[in-house]
């Protein structure tokens, strides 16, 4: 059955809602005072197996992507941190079709040093190939705030790419599995003064593309060849409108 998972980052829970019939259920907890326990989630997402994916902080002020088995359990953790110059948080998560995980951090915009970028891992927490891409900036494969990122795996080519809302330079990039930036994604803009600071993305299994833009309180939709189509609900609290 197909279920929506849920990081609640105000009760520090996980839940599952079946689509079909709805109800939450706690699949994940924070276990109380030792050093694998998280707070703060704010993303999660499954593997193929059903195993549970979760970044937040430890209870020592880390940022941990976390790895549960699909009865909630704990079951490993990795530190995924900044520079001690360049600190920051985790933003975004997501598992491409492989099974590879990939998540957003983005740092501190203060000075002395800016960072943003995606890490890569397999699902025992294993830093993948590229371990790491992207860095501060607005050009190619270069972020400002990297937000939410979505992941689709081509079965034809056999290439996983990961789209990400890249907010602070109003665009969504895709890149490729290996690190390097498939398309510069100026296409996908429709309009730059439209796609102001995406704060989310999602892709379906044909490629379809759908950005979420809070600025502007719209859902923008474009085709697997990142061909603007149409756009998803105005400023409004009625149904069909949307209210950041």
């Amino acid at each position: 059955a197909s279920n929506i998972y849920i990081a609640d980052e105000g009760t520090n829970l996980i839940y599952s809602v079946p689509i079909a019939t709805g109800g939450a259920v706690t699949i994940a907890a924070s276990p109380g005072g030792a050093n694998n326990a998280f707070v703060d989630p704010q993303d999660v997402d499954i593997d193929s197996n059903g195993n549970i994916y979760i970044i937040g902080v430890n209870p020592l002020g880390q940022f941990n992507l976390f790895k549960h088995t699909s009865a909630g359990a704990f079951s490993a953790m990795v530190n995924v941190e900044g520079s001690v110059s360049a600190p920051g948080y985790l933003t975004g998560l997501t598992i491409d079709g492989v099974d590879n995980i990939y998540v957003t951090f983005t740092g501190d915009e203060g000075p002395p040093l800016k960072d943003a970028y995606i890490k890569k891992y397999d699902i025992n927490l294993v830093a993948g190939t590229p371990a790491e891409f992207g860095t501060f900036g607005s050009g190619n494969d270069q972020f400002k705030t990297p937000l939410g990122l979505a992941a689709y795996y081509d079965s034809i080519s056999s290439n996983s790419y990961v789209f990400v809302a890249d907010s602070k330079n109003s665009r969504i990039q895709k890149i490729k599995d290996d690190g390097t930036v498939f398309s510069y994604d100026s296409t996908i803009q429709e309009d730059k003064n439209n796609i102001l600071s995406p704060n989310d993305v999602a892709v379906d299994s044909a490629g379809n593309v759908y950005v979420v833009c809070e600025q502007v309180n719209t859902v923008k939709v474009y085709n697997a060849s990142g061909v603007y189509q149409y756009k998803i609900g105005s400023y409004g609290t009625a149904s069909g409108f949307i209210k950041s």
